[in-house]
Parts: structure tokens; sequence; C-alpha cells
């Protein structure tokens, strides 16, 4: 999905500014960059917990700062208990990630909902062939499922603490 993102980002670049064409292939680069960072994330939490699999779009986020968050906490606090500070950090860090997730997730969604259903918000040209839509940069888009494997590498080691 990140090369079709990816493919769609270049062709708008290569379109006239002021075309349908740009703004078509713009904001097509947008939702499929959204799509692969859903993809990822719904991946990442099918494999923490296999009800999670097929979670909807807008469930994610509230997953990730609910039921994700509770259990890395009830795993930070048994570890305080028994003086685990390693795994305290690693908990203290996939909270600050499945924070982060579910905001990266809202902001992409946005985005996404946008470019799908707006079509009055345009793709607009920025410096050094870029665009921005809604007041995000494709740049920004484009490194969306970075950030999520980052983030979703924390979640897992905590998650996976828990099973030690």
């Amino acid at each position: 999905m990140e090369n079709v993102a990816l493919f769609l980002q270049t062709k708008a670049i290569s379109c006239p500014p002021d075309s349908h064409d740009f703004d078509l292939f713009g904001r097509s680069s947008f939702n499929r960059y959204y799509y692969a960072v859903y993809l990822h994330v719904r991946s990442l939490l099918g494999d923490l917990n296999g009800t999670w699999a097929t979670a909807q779009h807008a469930s994610i986020p509230e997953l990730l700062t609910g039921q994700v968050l509770v259990k890395i906490k009830r795993q930070r606090l048994r570890a305080v208990r028994l003086g685990d500070n390693e795994t305290v950090q690693i908990c203290h860090r996939a909270a600050s990630s499945a924070n982060a997730l579910a905001n990266l997730m809202r902001e992409a969604y946005a985005v996404r909902v946008a470019a799908d259903y707006h079509p009055d918000i345009p793709v607009v040209p920025d410096k050094r062939d870029r665009f921005r839509l809604n007041q995000v940069s494709v740049t920004t888009a484009h490194n969306w499922l970075a950030r999520a494997r980052q983030h979703g590498q924390a979640i897992e080691r905590a998650w996976s603490s828990a099973d030690e």
C-alpha cells in the first residue's frame, strides 16, 4: 500500500499544480498512506489479541487508549511491585507509544476523510515537490507508517513482557 501511495504522490507532482489530476492523484496518495498505516496497526492489534484483528477505523484510537493501555499500565504496576525497573521503563515507553499511535490514527483518519469525502478541500502545492491536504503535508503522511511501526514495536515489547 505504501508503494501505491508513493506512486500516486509522484504522479501528482508530475501534474500541473492547478490541474484536476494534481488534486485527484494527490488526495489519492493521502488515502493510500492512511490505508498503509491502518492495515499495519490493525494487524498489530490482531497480533496482541485475535479479537482485535478486524478492528474498525474509528475504534482503533479508543482501543489503543483503552484496553491496550490498561494492560500496559497493569504490567507496569506489576513491574514496580517486583522492582523490575527495566520493565517499568519498557511499559512507560509503550504507554507513551499507545497514546501517540492513537493520536496518529486520529490525524491520519481525519486526512483520509478529507481526501475521500471533501473534494471542496483542495490539495495545495507546497514547496519542493510537496503538497498539503487540510494543512497536512504529504511528507507527514509518508512518515505515518514508519512512526506507526516504531510505536508498535514499543507496544509489542511491553505486551510480550507481560507473557514472561
